[in-house]
């Protein structure tokens, strides 16, 4: 039980971390589109491509699919 829990613990350290990342890129591809909306379009300055945009929101959507393999090693090693 005592390599489960330190187990448990290192995972759950592991999760948060990567959620923080996950939570880091969402603001990254946020902020572009704002830079678009508010200060590109308006004043004529160089946009974020779609396709930049695109790729950092591919960038998110692998971050989360690695929090959810960690959620499930939590699930599966905390099921008594």
């Amino acid at each position: 039980m005592k390599k489960q829990l330190k187990e448990a613990l290192e995972l759950h350290e592991k999760a948060n971390q990567v959620l923080n990342l996950c939570q880091e890129a969402q603001k990254k591809v946020d902020s572009m589109n704002r830079w678009n909306v508010e200060m590109a379009i308006p004043n004529g300055f160089t946009q974020h491509s779609d396709d930049e945009i695109e790729f950092q929101e591919r960038v998110v959507e692998r971050i989360w699919r690695s929090y959810q393999v960690l959620v499930n090693r939590i699930n599966q090693n905390t099921t008594l």
